[in-house]
C-alpha cells in the first residue's frame, strides 16, 4: 500500500506541476511514467525517463522535472549513469547528445552526434571506472573524460569499426564488453585502440547486460529465465527465475528484477526474494539508500519498497 500511496504522490505532485504555469511561460507536456534508470546524487533520486529527467528532493519530498525547458539538451534518454566517486551524473539520448550534470549546472556535449560515423549511431549504457565513463554504442566505446567534458578515446571491436557494445564492466585490470555476438575482454593497460587488444571469450552468444558481484561476473542473455554467469573462463547459468527485466550490482549485492519480484542473488547463487507484488511489473533499476529500495518502474515510474 505503501508503494501505491508513494505513485500516486507522484502522479498528483506531477499533475499539481501541470496547473501552475503561468500565461506566456513554456512547460513541457512529455510522459514521466516510463522510467529507466535510477541515481542517487546530492540527496535527490534522480529518475530518467523515456523522454525526460525528474528528480525527489528527499529532505523537502518534492519533485521537480528536467526538461529541455530548463536546461537539458535533449529529449529521449538511452541512459544515465553516476560517477560512484563523485557527484557528476551523465546522461545520454537517443540522438547521442550527452549531457553532464553536476550540483545545479548541466554541460552539454554534441559531438557524438557530430561524429561521422558509417551506419546507425546509438548510446546504449553508461558503465564509471575510474573517474572515467565509458559509453557501450552502436559502433564500440567511448571514453569520456567528464572533468574536462571531452571525448578522450574511441576504441572498436573490429576491423570495421562496426562491432555494437551493449554493455561493459571492469574486474582487476580487465574490461569486459558484451555484444550480439559474445564476450569480449581486454586489459585497460593495453592498447585499446587496436582491435586486436580484445580477446573473444564467448563466441556466438548475445549479451545483453553485464555486472560484477561477488568476485564473478554475471550477465543476461535473450533469455528471460537464465542468470549467467562467467569464471574462471567457464560460462555457466548461475540461477533461473522467470520473466527477467534486469540485472544490478548495487552497494556490493547483485540485484535481479522479475515480473513481479525483486530478488538479491546470493554469494552462492542462491535468490532471496526481497519483494514479492505484481505491483512491480516493469522494473528496470534499483538503487538502495539505506533500508530503502527505490525501483525505476515503466508504468509507476519511482517506487519506493
Amino acid at each position: 500500500m505503501k508503494n501505491l500511496l508513494f505513485s500516486l504522490i507522484i502522479l498528483i505532485a506531477f499533475d499539481c506541476y501541470g496547473q501552475k504555469v503561468e500565461i506566456g511561460q513554456w512547460r513541457d507536456y512529455l510522459p514521466y511514467n516510463n522510467a529507466i534508470s535510477l541515481a542517487k546524487m546530492n540527496g535527490k533520486i534522480y529518475v530518467a525517463t523515456e523522454n525526460n529527467l525528474f528528480y525527489l528532493d528527499l529532505e523537502g519530498q518534492t519533485l521537480n522535472r528536467l526538461s529541455t525547458i530548463n536546461g537539458l539538451s535533449d529529449v529521449g534518454v538511452a541512459a544515465m549513469a553516476k560517477d560512484p566517486l563523485k557527484n557528476t551524473l551523465v546522461v545520454a539520448y537517443n540522438s547521442t547528445k550527452i549531457d553532464i550534470i553536476e550540483d545545479n549546472s548541466i554541460y552539454s556535449m554534441l559531438d557524438v552526434e557530430r561524429e561521422n560515423i558509417v551506419g546507425g549511431k546509438s548510446i546504449n549504457n553508461i558503465t564509471f571506472n575510474n573517474n572515467t565513463a565509458y559509453l557501450s554504442c552502436s559502433f564500440g566505446i567511448i571514453e569520456l573524460n567528464t572533468e574536462k567534458k571531452e571525448i578522450a578515446n574511441t576504441f572498436y571491436l573490429n576491423a570495421n569499426g562496426n562491432l555494437g557494445v551493449n554493455d561493459l564492466c571492469f574486474k582487476g585490470d580487465s574490461i569486459y564488453a558484451a555484444t550480439d555476438i559474445g564476450l569480449f575482454k581486454a586489459n585497460i593497460n593495453d592498447n585499446l585502440l587496436d582491435y586486436q587488444s580484445w580477446q573473444h571469450l564467448i563466441v556466438d552468444f548475445p549479451i545483453k547486460s553485464l555486472e560484477v558481484a561477488h568476485q564473478k561476473i554475471y550477465f543476461l542473455g535473450e533469455s528471460l529465465e537464465d542468470i549467467y554467469c562467467y569464471s574462471s573462463q567457464n560460462m555457466y547459468v548461475a540461477a533461473t527465475t522467470e520473466n527477467l527485466k534486469f540485472l544490478k550490482a548495487e552497494a556490493n549485492r547483485l540485484f535481479v528484477g522479475t515480473q513481479s519480484n525483486l530478488i538479491e542473488i546470493m554469494s552462492d547463487n542462491t535468490l532471496n526474494t526481497i519483494k514479492e507484488s505484481s505491483y512491480l511489473y516493469r522494473a528496470s533499476d534499483v538503487i538502495i539508500d539505506g533500508n530503502i529500495y527505490w525501483l525505476s518502474d515503466g508504468t509507476r515510474s519511482l517506487v519506493r519498497i
